[in-house]
């Protein structure tokens, strides 16, 4: 599959992964947001490849991309939007879980540390930061991806 436009939903939280307030700098979390009707605001639109298992997550308004900052294998530590840089702490891998009928669920490992992509307890707040954590099986660390619009990247 190529590279495509997408929303990216916690199963738990049913909340949508994204960028406050547009901002275009370094080392901002990437924070959930709730979104209810109509289309999704561009903050909250990733382009990647879910086939690629050294891909890229990249915000679709900040052209800024998820990055674990440091190289760190800590737990809990939270996940950053930087620069693109070729780095492995930047690439991701999606691995498909079977999760009801939710077709497009997957979980997200980060290709240099090994850990997962998750919400902290699953918790539907907003502005809860994504962070990395050991693989648990748990809702919190599995994504529903919605596709929305192809993307510019190539």
């Amino acid at each position: 599959m190529a590279t495509a436009a997408y929303t990216i939903m916690n199963c738990a939280s049913q909340m949508y992964l994204e960028i406050p307030g547009d901002l275009n700098l370094d080392d901002v979390a990437i924070v959930q947001w709730d979104w209810n009707e109509g289309y999704p605001p561009a903050s909250m639109i990733w382009s990647l490849d879910v086939d690629n298992p050294y891909t890229t997550i990249q915000n679709c308004v900040t052209q800024k991309v998820m990055d674990v900052p440091g190289n760190e294998t800590v737990d809990d530590l939270v996940v950053m939007q930087y620069d693109a840089n070729g780095g492995q702490n930047q690439q991701w891998t999606f691995i498909p879980v079977s999760v009801g009928e939710n077709e497009g669920t997957y979980q997200i490992k980060n290709v240099q540390t090994g850990k997962m992509l998750e919400i902290p307890g699953g918790i539907p707040q907003t502005a809860i930061a994504a962070i990395q954590n050991d693989a648990s099986g748990v809702q919190n660390q599995n994504w529903l991806l919605m596709v929305n619009a192809p993307s510019s990247k190539q």
